[in-house]
């Protein structure tokens, strides 16, 4: 993908609402292994299926959800996402509170429409 398709940090940090700290966080204890590569002094730069992981990151710690959930889901989606290009649709169960049950899987956004 061109350098002109991608977003460096802070605009992928603003477009998927993750707090910049939560995000170094991840990236310090390497619960985020797919992060974009990058070298030391080098912005980092999201194509599209980064920026939709970004965003499951956002979304979960906006939930409260323990990093190590948030990462783990997140490397999941990217994952997927990488597999299914023509994939329209993502699908995914809400976390559950300790005693809770877990609810119906239901789409949560459009990842390439």
């Amino acid at each position: 993908m061109p350098i002109a398709d991608r977003m460096k940090t802070a605009e992928a940090m603003n477009f998927a609402r993750l707090n910049r700290s939560d995000w170094e966080n991840c990236l310090q204890r390497g619960l985020f292994p797919n992060a974009p590569k990058t070298e030391m002094g080098y912005v980092r730069l999201f194509d599209v299926d980064e920026l939709v992981s970004a965003y499951v990151l956002g979304q979960l710690f906006e939930r409260k959800v323990l990093a190590g959930h948030v990462c783990q889901i997140a490397v999941d989606v990217l994952d997927q996402v990488r597999k299914s290009p023509a994939l329209k649709t993502l699908s995914a169960w809400k976390i559950a509170k300790p005693g809770g049950r877990l609810p119906a899987q239901k789409d949560v956004f459009c990842a390439r429409c």
